[in-house]
This record gives C-alpha cells, structure tokens and sequence, in this order.
C-alpha cells in the first residue's frame, strides 16, 4: 500500500526524538502531541486534505480536516501547536490561513510550555553540534563482544558474560 506523508500546513508541534535520523533529544509534550494527531484522525469518519505542493522532504503540503473539522485549529485548542502562518504564509488558501491565525490567538493561553519547535531545531540539531556529539560518541570506550555469548531477555535487553544490558533509548 502506498502511504502518502502529509506536513500539517499552519502548525509546529513539538518535536519527538528520531532516533532513526540521528535526533535523540525531543520536546516536551512532543509524544502527547502526536498521539493527539492520530487520535483525531483516527476517531473521524472523513478526513479531507488541501494541498498545497509538496516540501523538500517530498511530503505534500497541506491543511488537513477531521470530520470538517481543521486539525490544526484543534491542535491550537489542546495546547500543543504554534502556529506557523506568519512565519512561512497562508500557502495559496489565505481563507484557510485566517481561521487557523484566529484559532492561534483565540487559543494562544492554551499553550502547553515547550519552546517554538522551529527554535528547538535550529538550536538542537543543528548539522555542527550533531557533528560535535557525534565525534564525542566515537571517543567513548568501546567493547568487543562474542555475539555467540550474546542471549537476548527482549527486544532491548541482553545477558553478556553475566551481565545484563539494557539497550538505551527503546523500550
């Protein structure tokens, strides 16, 4: 089944650790955020999108509605958005554009307390400090490990030699 990635147009949302891209530090609320979204989703007989193009990512750009309900006027409700129209535009659909940026004032002592999301990533993931962090890994002290010694308990914790290991980061 092909799956389409869709980018929420007129939000940021906290960010969550992505650990498969090398992004081990999230915001908080990022994880009630993103069950929030899918909830939403989830729970709605229709979902509708308006695109608007697609991103560098070659996701498609788009205001999404749950039951004609805009996703990111209920993200604002519940706290866990900034509203990114004044920062990158109304996309084409300035009517659209209008209700999520009243929806953001309406809602803005809603807030949950986590930093402007587009701030948090400049600040923790930048290319340099990810370069830095990385370069600090790769002094750490390193064990060879017999993989035949190796009996794994989980999917995240492992006996070697007597002793148990748990794998940081995954549950």
């Amino acid at each position: 089944a092909n799956k389409l990635k869709v980018r929420i147009l007129g939000i940021d949302t906290p960010e969550v650790a992505h650990f498969n891209a090398g992004k081990f530090e999230g915001q908080p609320f990022g994880k009630e955020a993103t069950v929030l979204a899918r909830d939403i989703i989830r729970r709605a007989d229709k979902i509708k999108y308006l695109s608007a193009g697609l991103d560098k990512y070659g996701r498609t750009l788009a205001y999404v509605l749950a039951d004609d309900r805009l996703l990111p006027i209920a993200m604002l409700e519940n706290g866990f958005a900034y509203e990114t129209i004044t920062r990158y535009g109304n996309n084409g659909l300035p009517d659209i554009a209008e209700d999520v940026l009243a929806a953001a004032q309406a809602f803005r002592g809603r807030r949950r307390d986590f930093e402007d999301p587009h701030d948090f990533r400049h600040r923790e993931w930048e290319e340099e400090k990810e370069e830095r962090e990385l370069r600090k890994d790769m002094r750490l002290k390193r064990t060879p490990m017999d993989k035949s010694l190796i009996r794994f308990d989980d999917g995240d914790t492992f006996d070697y030699k007597g002793k148990t290991f748990r794998i940081a980061g995954m549950d």
